[in-house]
């Protein structure tokens, strides 16, 4: 993985709120392999990218979460894409997950369905 995205899409009311996830981008100080988990509200640890840190979601409009997969281009810091990845959820859809639950394709799914899933899409 090289890059990870997650912004706030809704219709500008003139109003921010510091608490509420706007959004960030960042890219991990080397290519990552395997399985990562990257929280919501902030860029992990050590990645570069800035990100003011929030606590909640926004109940208005959409989130989307975009990676990257590639690597990065040694002539031009750029990132030469494999395979981009983007998803999308409203905070409504986060909020009611248990533990060890993902939000995939508009639906609830453990371990083993999203396994299943994404071999089959990708």
């Amino acid at each position: 993985m090289e890059e990870v995205s997650i912004w706030h899409v809704t219709e500008e009311t003139g109003h921010v709120d510091p608490e509420v996830l706007d959004g960030w981008s960042a890219r991990p100080p080397h290519s990552l392999t395997g399985e990562q988990e990257i929280g919501l509200y902030q860029p992990p640890e050590n990645w570069q990218g800035a990100a003011h840190p929030t606590k909640t979601l926004s109940a208005a409009g959409f989130y989307a979460v975009e990676f990257v997969i590639g690597r990065e281009s040694a002539q031009h810091q750029d990132i030469l894409v494999k395979y981009r990845g983007i998803g999308y959820f409203k905070a409504a859809d986060i909020e009611r997950l248990s533990p060890g639950q993902w939000w995939v394709d508009g639906k609830v799914m453990n371990r083993t369905q999203f396994r299943e899933h994404t071999a089959d899409v990708c």
